[in-house]
């Protein structure tokens, strides 16, 4: 039983640990979006004048 108990701390362990990396790109990911969308925005509007 204990054995089985250990084996799953591992599986459970190592989906946290994509889970979370998976929830850090998808951040950065977006924020890097979202900045480059408000450069490229800043930009056409300086453009304008």
């Amino acid at each position: 039983m204990k054995d089985v108990i250990k084996n799953n701390k591992k599986i459970i362990i190592i989906g946290v640990f994509i889970i979370v990396l998976l929830l850090i790109g998808i951040t950065y990911a977006y924020l890097r979006t979202t900045l480059e969308g408000q450069k490229e925005y800043v930009i056409r509007a300086g453009t304008l004048d």
